[in-house]
C-alpha cells in the first residue's frame, strides 16, 4: 500500500497492539502460487499418474500457508 501513497494503519489508534509483519506474500503472489497448485492436481482424478512433486514443490504452496499459519498462532499467542 505504500507503493500507492496508502502507508499502513496508523498504531497511534490502537494503543495496546503490536504490529507484526509476516512476510506473508501479496495476493498476487499469492494467487500465482495457488494456480500453479491447481495446474499440477488438475488432471490427478483422470490419471493413474500422481501428481508432480517437482511442480507441487516449486509452486510454493506450502510456505505460502506455513506463513499464514505461524501468523494465526502469533494472533492467538496474543
Amino acid at each position: 500500500m505504500q507503493a500507492v501513497g496508502k502507508g499502513s494503519e496508523n498504531m497511534e489508534h490502537y494503543k495496546f497492539a503490536t504490529k507484526a509483519y509476516l512476510g506473508i506474500a501479496n495476493i498476487h503472489v499469492m494467487r500465482h502460487s495457488l494456480e500453479k497448485v491447481v495446474d499440477a492436481l488438475k488432471d490427478s482424478d483422470i490419471t493413474p499418474l500422481t501428481p508432480s512433486r517437482e511442480a507441487l514443490t516449486s509452486s510454493g504452496w506450502l510456505k505460502h500457508v506455513s506463513g499464514l499459519l505461524d501468523g494465526a498462532s502469533l494472533i492467538a499467542r496474543q
